[in-house]
C-alpha cells in the first residue's frame, strides 16, 4: 500500500473539547486529545480522547486528574497491543498505578484520585475504559445512548471496591483512580460499530450532573461540535451548575470502507509480520459497559 492511499483509511472526525472552572475557585478537571500523525501508528491505535475530573483537598484533585490524562495518552499510544479495548483498559489501569504511588510518595496528596472516561476510535469501531461518575454517550440516528454506568452511591455502588470518595458536591463515588493499588474498569464487551454521523459525548459530572440526557441529545442534534460544546456548559452554569465543567465531542464525519478487516488491516498484517489476521470484530448494536478486573502488574 502507498503512502497516497493512506490518507482515505482515517475516519474523519470534527472534534472539539471545553473545560471551564465554573463557579469554583480552580479547576480540577483535565482533558485531552490524541492522535498520531505517523500513519502506521495511527491504523493501529486512531484517536483518544479523555476526560478526568479530580478529587481530594490542597492540589490533590488537579494533580491527580493531569496525570490521568498525561499517562492514559502515553500508555495507550505505546502499548503494542493490537486489541484496542484491552489496550485502553490497560493504560487506565497505569494511571491508577501512577496517581496511587503518587499520593503514597506525597504526603499533602494522600486520598487524591479522580474518575477517568476515555474513548477510543479506530476505523470502524469505537471502544471506551471507565472509572468514576464522569461519562461517555453516543448520539445515533436522533437517539441518545450513555454507554457508562455511574460509581455513585446514586447508582447503586459497587460491591466489589471498598474506596468510599466524598466529592466536594455531597456526590459519593464508589470507585475512582488512585484510591487503591488496583481498580476495576468498565469497558465494553465488544467493541461498537462507527456509522457516519455518530457522535460521541464525554463529560464531567459537572455537566451531566445537572442536564438531562435530552439536552445533550439537542445540543449536538442542533450545533456543531464546538458550538455544541459551549451551549452546554452555557446551559450547565445557567441551570445552577457550581462544579468544574469538562465536555469532548467526537463526530465522525465519515468511516473508511473496510477499516477493519479489509485491505487496511491486511496490509497492517503484513507490515507486521501476522499475516493480516483480524482483530476482533466490532458490532452494530450499542453496548454498555461490564465491569473487568485489573490483570495484575505482569500485564503491563
Amino acid at each position: 500500500m502507498s503512502h497516497q492511499s493512506l490518507p482515505s483509511s482515517r475516519t474523519t472526525l470534527t472534534r472539539k473539547g471545553v473545560s471551564v472552572v465554573g463557579r469554583r475557585k480552580k479547576n480540577e478537571d483535565s482533558h485531552a486529545f490524541f492522535e498520531p500523525a505517523d500513519a502506521s501508528r495511527y491504523a493501529r491505535k486512531g484517536s483518544l480522547v479523555v476526560v478526568a475530573d479530580g478529587m481530594g483537598g490542597h492540589a490533590g484533585g488537579e494533580v491527580a486528574s493531569l496525570i490521568a490524562v498525561n499517562v492514559v495518552r502515553e500508555e495507550y499510544a505505546n502499548d503494542p497491543e493490537e486489541d484496542i479495548t484491552r489496550s485502553l483498559a490497560r493504560a487506565v489501569r497505569a494511571a491508577n498505578a501512577a496517581i496511587f504511588k503518587r499520593s503514597m510518595e506525597d504526603p499533602s496528596l494522600y486520598g487524591m484520585g479522580t474518575t477517568c472516561t476515555a474513548v477510543v476510535l479506530r476505523g470502524d469501531e469505537a471502544t471506551f475504559a471507565h472509572v468514576g461518575d464522569s461519562r461517555a454517550y453516543l448520539v445515533r440516528k436522533r437517539q441518545i445512548h450513555q454507554l457508562t454506568r455511574d460509581h455513585s452511591l446514586g447508582q447503586g455502588g459497587d460491591d466489589d471496591q471498598t474506596f468510599v470518595g466524598r466529592r466536594a458536591d455531597a456526590h459519593v463515588l464508589t470507585r475512582a483512580l488512585g484510591a487503591e493499588e488496583t481498580v476495576s474498569v468498565d469497558t465494553p464487551a465488544t467493541a461498537i460499530r462507527v456509522e457516519k454521523g455518530d457522535q460521541f459525548v464525554v463529560c464531567s459530572d459537572g455537566l451531566s450532573k445537572v442536564l438531562p440526557d435530552s439536552e445533550f441529545l439537542k445540543a449536538v442534534l442542533k450545533h456543531e461540535p464546538a458550538d455544541a460544546c459551549d451551549h452546554l456548559v452555557a446551559l450547565a452554569m445557567e441551570r445552577g451548575g457550581t462544579d468544574n465543567i469538562t465536555v469532548e465531542i467526537l463526530r465522525v464525519d465519515a468511516v473508511p470502507r473496510g477499516a477493519q478487516g479489509g485491505a487496511l488491516r491486511r496490509w497492517w498484517g503484513r507490515l507486521r509480520g501476522r499475516g493480516g489476521q483480524p482483530p476482533r470484530r466490532s458490532t452494530s448494536q450499542i453496548v454498555v459497559a461490564r465491569s473487568t478486573p485489573h490483570e495484575g502488574r505482569n500485564d503491563r
